[in-house]
């Protein structure tokens, strides 16, 4: 752009320079080829007098115009500095910027790839809770709830029945079972572990809501004259107690429901005799 302004100058002098050189004058005599002749002394003294101050002026002028197009351009190119260094300087504040953005984006990326580690750590560790906690919320449980007594009369001893339940969400494998029943005081059943019987080993599946009852009937005749005490229970009462083994789906591994009930007999208005019966205050356990 400056060669263009300059070369523009040059031009415009140029003509100016070349008619104050002598330029005029070929333009007078241009003028006056066919004007009448004037002698060449009288042309010579009237030439000089005429022309020289009017290329004068016009150098003047355009030194002037000269003066004022560098002095724009003095300007210009200041201008264009300063801009320049403006620019500079908001090019390098800029990029600062840009470099602690940047530092801290990173910063960020490492603390949210830090934050993901530990979220898949977590949530390994939750799957691995998850499964076995899931297997005991869907595993088969076995309870024991109370079945019926039989009273002891002429044909029929003291006996009583129990109701294995499933209440998982899954079946019960290989459910196998001991029971017993038997006229024992309250004091011997509190100190008595009852031992193991000989479980009944079958292959039978218990699914879920699914009932099974299992009777006991106690060994040995009472005497008569000691049904009414035990039909109270203030003494000694009829106990039904045993074990229950089955599998879950999810593996081998056996479980165990142990029980024991207790009961007593008691007559309404009417004179019919009502059962009523207990979970015995211990030997009832689950695994």
């Amino acid at each position: 752009m400056h060669i263009a302004i300059v070369a523009a100058i040059v031009l415009f002098i140029t003509p100016l320079t070349s008619w104050g050189a002598g330029g005029p004058y070929n333009a007078v005599e241009s003028k006056t080829a066919a004007a009448p002749v004037v002698s060449p002394e009288k042309r010579i003294a009237v030439r000089p007098a005429e022309q020289k101050p009017d290329a004068e002026e016009r150098i003047a002028t355009a030194t002037v115009w000269l003066a004022i197009v560098t002095g724009a351009l003095a300007l210009f190119t200041g201008a264009l500095w300063l801009a320049t260094v403006l620019l500079a300087r908001d090019a390098r504040r800029v990029s600062e910027r840009q470099a602690i953005d940047t530092q801290r984006s990173l910063e960020i990326a490492a603390a949210t790839t830090v934050a993901l580690e530990q979220v898949a750590e977590a949530t390994r560790r939750n799957t691995a809770l998850l499964q076995p906690m899931l297997q005991k919320q869907m595993r088969a449980y076995v309870a024991v709830d109370l079945g019926m007594p039989t009273l002891q009369n002429a044909q029929l001893r003291f006996a009583a029945s129990a109701v294995l339940s499933n209440t998982g969400m899954s079946p019960a494998r290989n459910v196998s079972y001991a029971i017993r029943a038997q006229i024992v005081s309250l004091d011997e059943a509190l100190e008595t572990e009852f031992l193991d019987q000989e479980l009944l080993v079958n292959d039978a599946t218990l699914h879920p809501r699914q009932n099974f009852t299992v009777n006991a009937v106690v060994p040995d005749r009472a005497p008569d004259a000691e049904v009414a005490d035990i039909m109270d229970g203030h003494q000694k009462r009829l106990f039904v107690w045993g074990l229950i083994r089955y599998q879950d789906v999810y593996g081998d591994e056996q479980h165990e429901t142990r029980f024991c009930h207790n009961w007593t007999f008691w007559r309404d208005l009417e004179g019919n005799i009502r059962p009523n019966g207990f979970l015995f205050r211990v030997h009832n356990s689950a695994t």
